[in-house]
């Protein structure tokens, strides 16, 4: 998935034009009847490209069947037409072989926002390409021969630490004969690197453990040597020498009860990998403890360890909890030189158990409530700082009941999963009490909780609020950019940016109160900020306006999180 961290994203918008009666009709005829036709051309150097894919989406990853809205292709002479889009927050894309936007390490300027909502007319939407940059090169080890199934790593110069790997620098490696070639690149400039890091990745799963060399011998990216890449250009022999194969040793540990120092038999058990006292990754090795609670870890390179009790880290598969025990503990860091490492010692200590009921508020359908035992609720822990819990998902079981086991401490955070098949089920979480009280904060989760009593609610969210920005002295002037927020008792629901008119539209909400705001700055940098209270009914369209003060206030509120399209 791409990260989305401290951006705010600049929104083209486009309009789809609705009559009042059609405005306040039910949500369902309202997708069905009001659809939108986008239009546009797609060049490459000024020449037409024909069969370019434009792709319109929701939600900020790659697009996916279950998330694309509308697909299509260019013609000869360039252009394209999508038909029957729905009212939504979307992306827009084009994209084709050999071919880039040059904005791909630029996030989020290579993200093209797309709303449809309004009475606006809807301008064509137009792309230009340029030809992609390419990479070629081969990994060998000391002996000089080639290294199969090397991992490869791009390092853009411009792309933020904090960013993820651009589309075209996933799932890279060299082939059987040790070469690779990285396509779809824009220029810029890049450091490549092969091999594993950490190196316990490999070694543990039983492959051959490189450590990670960049180009040209070098130990880190500081270090490593820049590639220049022109539009369209390809720089071969981008050649990496691995060396020697790092060597590796054993780890022998205990795992025992810290109430009662017995033994723990029969648990699995993660790695945790730390560099200069931050941890750089984890992995999960095959076993489980003896009687004894003895475990054996082979195969570690040198590094900095801890070994955690359960293994398990990451989402949890649906249904699925830690094994028995429900217990928690982790080591305290120890370094692998150049020798085997043993008495290690884990102590655990028992883990929290959550259980309770979801219900649906509202009138809905017995279609929705027949899918109830395919839905899950995912809970979440943040940890105090420096800690890392997973994520948990459960199934709903068909009287609403559900239970988490395995929590460990931190406030407890509950989310809704629902299945996707056949479009969006409309519903959203609404709130989480606890013995029929509302709980207005995180519930804090300590070892060994064992809390009952808890009810998820969820609301039929078949509802959507369209509104129009204005100041109190006119419409908004050109230039003006903003977003609106959603909120509700005091908990972010949903953003979204305005559209050039200073239109926005929510979706996917539930009937009842909200805090609905706007934040809009213009070219000169003043702040207008507007908020007003609104209940909104079920299955309807809430036209809202809202206005600004003509004299603007400062200082400019803090950003919300980025929008993400629904």
């Amino acid at each position: 998935m791409m990260r989305l961290t401290n951006v705010l994203i600049s929104a083209l918008a486009l309009g789809l034009c609705l009559s009042a009666p059609v405005a306040q009709s039910n949500n369902k005829s309202l997708s069905a009847a009001s659809g939108s036709t986008i239009t546009g051309r797609v060049v490459a150097r000024g020449k037409a490209l024909e069969g370019a894919v434009i792709t319109v989406w929701q939600g900020y990853d790659e697009p996916t069947p279950s998330t694309t809205a509308a697909k299509g292709r260019t013609d000869a002479d360039g252009n394209y037409e999508l038909t029957n889009v729905s009212p939504g927050n979307y992306y827009i894309s084009a994209t084709a072989a050999g071919f880039v936007t040059g904005k791909e390490n630029k996030f989020p300027a290579n993200l093209r926002l797309l709303i449809i909502v309004g009475c606006n007319a809807i301008d064509p939407i137009n792309f230009e390409l340029l030809p992609e940059g390419v990479i070629k090169g081969a990994v060998t080890d000391a002996a000089g021969k080639p290294v199969a199934r090397a991992p490869i790593t791009v390092f853009p110069e411009s792309l933020p630490a904090d960013v993820g790997p651009r589309r075209y620098a996933r799932d890279l490696s060299t082939d059987d004969q040790g070469t690779y070639k990285v396509s779809g690149i824009p220029a810029g400039r890049y450091r490549i690197a092969a091999g594993y890091q950490p190196v316990a990745y490999a070694t543990l799963s039983g492959r051959v453990g490189y450590r990670r060399v960049f180009y040209s011998d070098a130990n880190d990216e500081a270090s490593a040597k820049v590639i220049e890449i022109s539009e369209g250009s390809e720089v071969t022999n981008v050649n990496i020498n691995l060396g020697h194969p790092v060597k590796t040793f054993s780890v022998s540990a205990r795992i025992v009860d810290s109430q009662n120092g017995k033994p723990v038999e029969d648990i699995d058990y993660g790695l945790d990998v730390f560099s200069n006292g931050k941890r750089i990754g984890g992995a999960h090795p095959r076993g489980r403890s003896n009687s004894r609670g003895e475990i054996t870890i082979d195969n570690v390179p040198p590094g900095e360890y801890s070994i955690r009790v359960p293994g398990g880290s990451g989402l949890w598969p649906a249904g699925e909890i830690p094994p028995a025990p429900n217990i928690f503990g982790e080591s305290k860091r120890f370094e692998v030189a150049d020798k085997d490492v043993s008495e290690i010692e884990i102590r655990v200590v028992r883990a929290a158990t959550v259980s309770g009921f979801v219900v649906i508020e509202g009138s809905v359908g017995m279609d929705i409530l027949a899918k109830v035992p395919q839905m899950h609720i995912v809970a979440l822990v943040m940890p105090k700082p420096g800690g890392a819990n997973p994520i948990m998902r459960t199934n709903i079981k068909p009287d609403g009941s559900f239970v988490f086991r395995g929590l460990l401490p931190g406030k407890l955070q509950f989310n809704f999963d629902a299945p996707s098949v056949g479009g969006r089920m409309p519903l959203r979480l609404v709130r989480t009490e606890r013995d029929g009280v509302r709980l207005d904060s995180d519930p804090e989760i300590v070892a060994g909780d064992q809390i009952t009593g808890l009810r998820v609610v969820l609301g039929y969210a078949n509802s959507s609020i369209h509104g129009i920005v204005k100041l109190d002295n006119g419409p908004l002037p050109p230039g003006v950019v903003g977003r609106a927020v959603v909120l509700q008792y005091g908990k972010l629901v949903d953003s979204a940016s305005l559209d050039p008119h200073g239109e926005f539209r929510f979706q996917h909400l539930s009937a009842g109160g909200y805090t609905l705001a706007v934040f809009a700055h213009g070219a000169n940098s003043p702040e207008w900020k507007a908020e007003q209270q609104l209940t909104i009914p079920d299955d309807k369209v809430s036209e809202v306006t809202m206005l600004l003060e003509s004299t603007p206030s400062r200082p400019r509120p803090p950003s919300p999180r980025p929008l993400v399209p629904r």
